[in-house]
């Protein structure tokens, strides 16, 4: 597909609008078939709201006020103007897409269409900045991609850099919509979703029917086993009808420890990477005669051989800035 990142935007676009699952599931299935092997796990990996995949440890770090600033190099808005307009319409993806519309017509610069692959290739980029000149360079690569957007290219890119996709596809309906662009069941994708956690790379095993290779590997992090609702003990004991054990439900977060050889990385319910939350338990290894394990458990918060209540943890994982005093406070 010669205008891929076009085709991208078009699809978010009638996704935000259409109500209907199954109408979603028939759209993403049709756009996901008509996509190269290249391109297909970069659309999926956008549309889950993510733009790296979660062994990762990059992130774009685009402000929207980064995005805002950039406009009026390539418009012929006034950032006060740029500023008015973001208050008027309450959303970025709506000022780009305004802004986008009043862009210079420059003669001398070749239109070429966006690609997926090159689109990402320029996120990854903006992602591996780092030092004082990084925010110059990020800024600079930014003008670049919004000078081969149209307006409707423009929005959706705003809405990926901030993670702000939100056109109603959730992981289940994306699956669903992989399964049928790939003619296979979706509970095999479903099983290798629990152990790979990557929905990209699935979407590339299904297509080449290899979702019976997906494997569980440490520093990747899986999918969680969670708790279902029971109202009593009685309905408790009529659903499994056989003696149970039960334990106490610690007040602290879900998380997965991996270890491999020297590297560990720890990672929430939302299969985050909280590692540098926790220096305690990164900088520990176990003695278990292995040097590749994976830890499913609950992280407390813990002074004076007291577990302190959840909003102690909070602290730590709510902080800009976390510090030496953060541990302290917090252990």
């Amino acid at each position: 597909m010669v205008d891929e990142f076009n085709a991208f935007a078009r699809c978010c676009e009638k996704l935000s609008i259409t109500k209907s699952k199954n109408e979603k599931i028939d759209i993403l299935g049709t756009y996901l078939s008509e996509l190269t092997d290249v391109s297909l796990p970069i659309a999926v990996l956008l549309l889950s709201g993510k733009i790296f995949p979660p062994d990762s440890t990059l992130s774009v770090n685009v402000a929207h006020r980064t995005i805002m600033s950039v406009l009026p190099t390539i418009t012929d808005l006034e950032l006060d103007n740029v500023n008015k307009i973001f208050l008027q319409h309450g959303d970025l993806g709506s000022l780009v897409e305004y802004a986008l519309s009043q862009k210079f017509i420059t003669p001398l610069v070749a239109y070429s269409p966006l690609n997926l692959p090159s689109v990402y290739d320029s996120l990854t980029k903006i992602a591996d900045k780092r030092g004082q000149q990084s925010q110059a360079t990020r800024k600079k690569t930014l003008v670049g991609l919004f000078m081969k957007c149209d307006p409707l290219e423009g929005k959706f890119l705003s809405k990926i850099l901030t993670n702000e996709l939100r056109v109603g596809v959730s992981e289940g309906l994306l699956l669903a919509a992989i399964a049928k662009a790939c003619g296979v069941s979706l509970d095999t994708i479903r099983n290798a979703m629990l152990v790979t956690g990557n929905i990209a790379q699935i979407s590339l095993l299904a297509r080449k029917n290899l979702l019976e290779t997906a494997k569980m590997k440490p520093l990747t992090p899986v999918s969680y086993m969670l708790a279902d609702v029971m109202h009593s003990p009685s309905e408790i004991a009529n659903y499994f009808e056989r003696d149970l054990i039960g334990e106490y439900k610690y007040d602290g977060i879900r998380a997965q420890v991996h270890i491999n050889g020297n590297e560990v990385r720890i990672f929430s319910r939302n299969l985050n990477d909280i590692t540098m939350f926790f220096p305690e338990l990164a900088q520990w290894t176990p003695s278990v005669g292995s040097n590749s394990i994976i830890f499913d458990g609950e992280i407390l918060a813990y002074k004076d051989e007291k577990v302190l209540p959840f909003q102690y943890l909070q602290r730590r994982l709510h902080a800009k800035h976390f510090s030496s005093d953060s541990k302290g406070s917090v252990p």
